[in-house]
């Protein structure tokens, strides 16, 4: 089976794919590795546009320092904490890598993807909140009501935050062996793209009961620390998987994330969206799935359109 069934609620399709990660590490001459890396042509975009954004907010913060330059050196440590707390935020919302777990064998790939976050940011933000109401309180007490006035803002701000919940999220793609097309590679950016066939599932809408699904055809990037490692992989995919790997001298071509070869391009997808008393509802019945459309210059075609491009540019 080329796709899992289409109508599935977050749960089986959580089952399915625990299923099927069950027989690939199962499988012999499995192969496990993490990386951090983007998925851009260029290793430290994400750096540098996110410097680029900061530049402002440094030029603003060192002007008032030097505005308020008659309190002495405490005005420029107020500015250099508020920029340094203020960039590794930034840093954290745009310019941190994905972190990579790789794990592929004879039967299939596994890709586990999600920010490259510290994992204490979440609890310092709470023991931030915590501080920040803690002092209003104990300046309450001291002060009196009328510091309210000033501390209002600060105690419902630590409040908020106590309320918010930070979640990492990660997601996880699983291709089996059959559903591999070929694959591209370069050796300066110590990457493999993997053309492949593979199911995705996004719950999210209103209180999360819409679900989007896909069965979809596309890159799929395994990232490499050296060069050695890259080669070994090249040559697991090409001999002990028999896949087809070709080199690509211009890397730039592999993050062109509106590129897709001919050979992918052929393959139909399925996208719709339901809820999940829908999926429920439906369950494995193909009788109402949404109709099976060709991608072509991002213009999705029917069986019979796409078969009528292919006659007049063939």
């Amino acid at each position: 089976m080329a796709y899992l069934p289409f109508y599935l609620t977050p749960e089986e399709f959580e089952v399915h794919q625990e299923e099927q990660e069950k027989q690939l590490r199962h499988a012999c001459h499995i192969h496990e590795w993490s990386c951090k890396n983007i998925e851009e042509s260029n290793r430290y975009n994400a750096i540098k546009y996110t410097a680029l954004a900061l530049s402002p907010g440094a030029l603003i913060l060192a002007f008032l320092a030097y505005l308020f330059s008659d309190t002495g050196v405490i005005s420029y440590i107020l500015s250099a904490t508020i920029f340094i707390v203020g960039a590794y935020a930034g840093y954290l919302s745009m310019g941190a890598d994905n972190c990579y777990l790789y794990s592929i064998s004879q039967t299939g790939l596994v890709i586990e993807k999600q920010r490259d976050e510290p994992k204490w940011i979440s609890k310092a933000m709470q023991v931030t909140a915590w501080i920040c109401a803690f002092g209003c309180v104990l300046a309450v007490s001291i002060a009196g009501p009328m510091i309210l006035a000033g501390s209002g803002v600060l105690m419902f701000l630590a409040f908020a935050i106590m309320k918010v919940k930070q979640e990492n999220r990660s997601t996880t793609t699983i291709s089996l062996r059959e559903n591999w097309q070929f694959a591209e590679y370069n050796s300066v950016r110590k990457v493999i793209v993997l053309w492949s066939m593979y199911d995705t599932l996004d719950r999210g809408g209103s209180e999360q009961k819409q679900i989007t699904r896909s069965q979809t055809r596309g890159a799929l990037y395994l990232f490499f620390g050296d060069k050695i490692s890259l080669k070994k992989m090249v040559s697991f995919l090409s001999e002990t998987a028999s896949l087809e790997c070709y080199p690509v001298e211009d890397y730039s071509r592999l993050f062109d994330h509106k590129r897709l070869p001919k050979e992918i391009e052929d393959l139909p997808i399925t996208i719709g969206m339901y809820t999940i008393e829908e999926a429920l509802e439906r369950g494995n019945s193909s009788e109402r799935k949404p109709m099976t459309r060709y991608m072509v210059e991002g213009q999705p075609l029917s069986e019979s359109e796409w078969k009528e491009f292919r006659s007049t540019t063939s």
